[in-house]
Formats: structure tokens, C-alpha cells, sequence
């Protein structure tokens, strides 16, 4: 990526996180007209068009981002996410396991897909799952939650109370 690109896209992603939405999605519209494969700018416009209630949109434009960099473990996992959100949890499911593939320890995916296996009933895996990310950081509240509703729904009770006492131990009010 050339550095004008570069500096345009950091632009595009002030924009996004200062609400400017439009603004933010006509950056990156400049940047996909010079050239229509950058991965990051397909990435960004996917998370404008999800922000924006865009849905099939944003689809379109994080599968476009994954066909152009594919090793990218963020991009399957932001596809995982909107998928969640679409209750295609399947889907979700396979996206953040790609993303896993390429990055075994990316937290967000992990964390999404125990949210996902948890929405699907999947409870066992999601505390395989959970339990895999409190390896990583026994003081993660959102962990201790997700690995709380995989106790709950195999109904062991015990154990999802003493979960979620974890997690408000870490951040009370929790």
C-alpha cells in the first residue's frame, strides 16, 4: 500500500470512530475507485455498511476483504461478528474458526465464537472454548461470563454461579 493510501485509510478509520460515518465510507469509496482490491479499505467499508444497518452490504464488502487477504484473521473474525448478528450463527461459527486457523490466540475471534456456540446451544464446545481463553487470562470478566452460560446450559448451576462471581470479582457491577 502505497503511504497516500495508507494516510487516506487512517483517515477513513477517524471518521468511522468519530460517527462520521458517510464521510468515513466516502474515503474509502475514493480509495476502492484507484483501486478496487485493497483489502483494508473492502475491510473498513464492511464495518461503515455493518455500523450503518447495511447488513448485505457489509457482507458483501468483508467477503471481498477475505478474497483479497485471506490470511488476515481480523476480516474472518468481523465476518464472524456481523454473521452473530444476523443469527446465522453456523456461519459465524465457520468464519471465527478461520480466523482462529491463522491466529490461534486472536482473542475477539475466540470470544465470538463462544458467544456463537453459546446461541447455538453448543454448550459443551463453548466451554472448551471459554476455558481456552482463560488460559490466556484467568481476569477475563467476558470469559468468565461466556464460560458461565456453557455451565448453565449443560445445567450445572454450581459452577456457571461461581463463573459469573468470578467475573463480577474482576469487574464489579459486572
Amino acid at each position: 500500500m502505497n503511504p497516500k493510501t495508507a494516510q487516506r485509510l487512517q483517515l477513513a478509520f477517524q471518521q468511522m470512530q468519530t460517527g462520521d460515518l458517510e464521510t468515513a465510507a466516502t474515503s474509502c469509496e475514493q480509495i476502492l475507485r484507484k483501486s478496487p482490491e485493497e483489502p483494508d479499505a473492502l475491510h473498513l467499508m464492511g464495518l461503515i455498511r455493518k455500523q450503518q444497518g447495511q447488513n448485505e452490504a457489509a457482507l458483501k464488502f468483508l467477503h471481498s476483504s477475505i478474497a483479497a487477504a485471506p490470511e488476515r484473521a481480523n476480516f474472518h473474525a468481523n465476518l464472524g461478528n456481523l454473521l452473530s448478528k444476523l443469527t446465522r450463527f453456523d456461519d459465524a461459527i465457520a468464519a471465527y474458526r478461520r480466523s482462529l486457523k491463522r491466529d490461534p490466540g486472536f482473542r475477539p475471534a475466540r470470544l465470538g465464537l463462544v458467544r456463537a456456540l453459546n446461541s447455538s446451544g453448543l454448550y459443551t464446545d463453548a466451554e472448551v472454548e471459554a476455558t481456552k481463553l482463560l488460559a490466556l487470562d484467568v481476569r477475563d470478566a467476558e470469559a468468565q461470563v461466556a464460560l458461565g452460560l456453557a455451565l448453565a446450559g449443560q445445567g450445572r448451576s454450581g459452577e456457571a454461579e461461581a463463573a459469573y462471581r468470578e467475573a463480577i470479582a474482576i469487574v464489579p457491577g459486572y
